[in-house]
């Protein structure tokens, strides 16, 4: 069990939590009680377009009546502008960020026009490769031809073709080598920022976004629920943005000064949010800080595949009965169901599993 142990709960107030949330809500919560740590809410609300009124408060007051409550004050993204103006600075000062004009239009067609090229590029070395082949394999024939007579030759290819039938016989008589067949189409690759501003904005072009220079190396870690994880940021996402062209601080910086600010040491989370972290450990190894451990979790989805998610209008938690939320969620997080009749019991043996599954030693 770790000696020292601060985890957090960090929804986007843009309504009440839902049966989603609440799964990585729980996740989180037992995670902290079973290593004897703190557990923290933090309010991710930097996106102010999609933040509904009131709903920080309700998410607490939610969360106090399933039983949890933050060993801290409640920290709000949306007080800590300053932290992180100081963090982008730093990374400005070590040249790691550079201005971006580009719209996602302009983006969406550069990427078009390379994935274009990348797939014409392919067709056409298949078939060269396969023009080669052929070819190779016409000179070894004619080369075995030139060492026996073509009487000899002709009777060979009668004998085969009375023996095994006409379409051997044919097979060998006609020399016309088979036709190439069309390279299989490649699918589609994953579509980073492909760069365009990052040696310089084009003349007369304005920033709009400012976004992290990304190494091209691999970044592998290891998911406490997922296992080992690697993701090469640079192919897969390419630099990504810190500063939106909207003057909102994009949701990886934030994340990542605030995690370091708290002091945390685990997250736990939905496994929406597992290709996020490859990203937030580049940029807190640019920052200097240690990146925090993560475990991620199932997500719920809905009858037609759809993440439960506010956006896709996941209905609010009815709390008339909260237990039965608990233990809802307790069996989508794939846990037996618990015999249980009361909030205290339901948090008491939930934790008591979840440490001798996490942290026995």
């Amino acid at each position: 069990m770790p000696s020292r142990y601060i985890g957090r709960f960090a929804p986007s107030p843009s309504g009440p939590l839902h049966a989603g949330s609440l799964v990585a809500a729980v996740a989180s919560y037992l995670d902290a009680r079973a290593a004897s740590g703190v557990w923290l809410i933090r309010m991710e609300d930097l996106d102010t377009p999609r933040m509904v009124a009131g709903a920080a408060q309700t998410i607490v007051k939610q969360l106090a009546t399933l039983g949890m409550h933050a060993d801290q004050p409640v920290v709000y993204q949306s007080d800590r502008l300053a932290a992180y103006q100081t963090a982008f600075d730093l990374l400005q000062m070590k040249s790691l960020v550079y201005p971006c004009c580009c719209t996602r239009q302009e983006i969406a067609d550069s990427t078009r026009i390379q994935l274009k090229t990348v797939i014409e590029a392919s067709q056409v070395k298949q078939t060269t490769q396969a023009i080669q082949a052929i070819q190779a394999s016409q000179a070894i024939q004619v080369s075995q031809a030139s060492q026996a007579s073509r009487a000899t030759l002709f009777d060979q290819r009668i004998n085969l073709a009375l023996k095994f039938g006409d379409s051997v016989g044919g097979q060998f008589a006609s020399q016309a080598p088979p036709t190439p067949q069309p390279p299989p189409t490649p699918q589609p690759p994953p579509k980073p920022y492909p760069g365009i501003c990052r040696h310089g904005l084009p003349p007369n072009r304005a920033a709009r976004a400012w976004r992290l220079i990304v190494p091209n190396q691999a970044v592998v870690f290891d998911d406490r629920w997922c296992g080992r994880q690697a993701q090469n940021v640079s192919q897969e996402v390419g630099d990504f943005v810190l500063k939106r062209a909207d003057g909102i601080w994009s949701y990886q910086l934030a994340v990542v000064v605030d995690d370091a600010f708290q002091g945390v040491t685990d997250i736990v989370r939905g496994q929406d949010l597992l290709d996020s972290t490859a990203r937030q450990r580049l940029l807190a190894n640019a920052l200097g800080v240690i990146p925090p451990k993560t475990m991620h979790v199932p997500v719920l989805y809905d009858k037609s595949g759809l993440k439960l998610s506010k956006q896709n209008h996941a209905q609010a938690l009815n709390l008339v009965q909260p237990l039965e939320c608990l233990k809802s969620a307790w069996l989508s997080l794939g846990f037996a169901p618990l015999a249980v009749h009361d909030l205290a019991s339901f948090w008491c043996d939930a934790t008591h599993i979840w440490r001798n599954r996490f942290f026995k030693v």
